[in-house]
């Protein structure tokens, strides 16, 4: 759409008064052929040819049918420092309206848009806006405005009552403290208020879901020994006692530490019992309770010897070399070997065997019984010691002698003694 703006003092015809007395400009409007047409004081227009370009006016020249200038509406639709500015005369005189006077100059203005901000040259008679202010020649336009619905916009709540540079609400206020819609009066949403108050409700107790053992073995022959730590996954900040099932164990804490141990004076045997099962039981706080079963290993601890045995314990006499017996030790070890020591020189140990050294033999005579003493010694150095007594057998011996106290006697004497005679014989 062309317009075409006569002023005072350019030539051709001299403005006319306005309505209220003061200086007006002409409005001229130029068809389709160009040719000039009279302003609607003389005749009425027939504008029906320019309604299709009408909105896109609005958009590429916001000035022309804005009756208020958006002054404080930046173009992203916020606010600025300029607040609602008043629109000046010019923006008046570019309605298109065939009844409505120029705003400025005191033309009717119509809100046309429907947003409560009075318009020039609509049809209607709404009640003027009475400011001076210039127009800025670049204000942000409707579709900009109407884009942003958490801004207020400039007259949205005017209902076209009349704007007044004394009157007028402060729209700035009201735009830039938006109140939203569906908050309570903590200033939260509904969703996030029922949220606050599900947070701050107590939870329910949760029971625990699992027992660790921080070590699963423990040393036979040791009376007391301690298993390992005990530990509850829970709630945090959760408190835990514990019970077991076996006798010979107890639960006992320091106060940050809780271990699994044997009682005083009680030790596992790794020969009776290589494994042990025995079952914890954690309740928390809120009574909930967990079992669980554990298997402990018994470590197996080189233990002595603790008896040696010997086949046979005597001898016979005048046997040089005689075996006396075989030796075996009783050890709770199982497989372990031993090796043997004994303390009379005269004997010796031989593929476990007690006997008299080659060439010596022993004499019941002198010694009907002797004492000998059997150390064993197992794969892991542990000994035992003990004392044999072994008895020298009497074996029959032939004399080795025989003497006669007289060796002389009287002739003619018939029957007389000669002397006695005596057998030496070790038996």
């Amino acid at each position: 759409m062309a317009d075409e703006t006569k002023r005072e003092g350019e030539s051709g015809t001299t403005g006319g008064a306005g309505r209220n007395g003061t200086s007006s400009d002409e409005l001229f409007l130029f068809d389709e052929a160009g040719v000039r047409r009279a302003p609607r004081e003389d005749e009425e227009a027939d504008l029906s040819f320019l309604e299709g370009s009408r909105a896109a006016d609005d958009v590429t020249n916001p000035n022309i049918h804005m009756g208020v200038q958006r002054e404080g509406i930046t173009l992203d639709g916020g606010l600025t420092d300029g607040g609602i500015g008043d629109a000046s005369g010019a923006a008046g005189k570019s309605g298109n309206g065939d009844s409505g006077d120029s705003l400025a100059g005191g033309q009717d203005a119509d809100d046309t848009a429907g947003d409560g901000v009075a318009r020039a040259g609509a049809t209607g008679a709404n009640e003027s806006v009475s400011s001076n202010a210039d127009v800025d020649p670049s204000p942000a336009p409707e579709s900009l405005v109407e884009d942003r619905p958490d801004i207020a916009r400039a007259g949205s709540d005017f209902n076209n009552a009349a704007i007044s540079g004394a009157s007028a609400p402060d729209v700035r206020t009201a735009a830039a403290e938006p109140v939203q819609s569906g908050t309570t009066a903590s200033g939260l949403s509904a969703s996030d208020e029922a949220l606050l108050a599900a947070d701050s409700t107590p939870e329910a107790n949760r029971a625990p879901t699992g027992i660790e053992l921080s070590n699963a073995s423990l040393a036979e022959n040791t009376p007391g020994a301690v298993v390992g730590a005990l530990t509850t996954a829970d709630t945090v900040g959760d408190t835990h006692s514990y019970t077991v099932d076996d006798g010979r164990f107890e639960i006992v804490t320091d106060g940050e530490t809780t271990v699994l141990k044997l009682k005083p004076g009680m030790s596992l045997d790794h020969e009776a019992e290589p494994n042990v099962d025995v079952t914890v039981t954690t309740t928390d706080s809120g009574g909930a309770a967990y079992t669980e079963t554990f298997t402990l290993s018994v470590g197996d601890v080189n233990e002595g010897p603790s008896d040696i045995s010997l086949s046979n314990n005597s001898v016979a006499e005048n046997a040089a070399g005689a075996v006396v017996g075989t030796l075996s030790t009783t050890d709770v070890d199982a497989g372990d070997a031993h090796t043997y020591a004994v303390d009379d020189a005269r004997f010796e140990v031989v593929g476990g065997q007690l006997k008299l050294k080659d060439g010596v033999s022993l004499d019941h005579e002198s010694e009907s019984s002797v004492d000998v003493t059997v150390t064993t010694t197992d794969s892991g150095g542990a000994t035992y010691t003990e004392t044999f007594t072994l008895s020298v057998g009497d074996v029959n011996e032939g004399p080795s002698d025989i003497t006669l106290d007289n060796l002389s006697v009287a002739e003619n004497a018939a029957g007389a003694v000669v002397g006695m005679l005596s057998t030496t014989d070790v038996d």
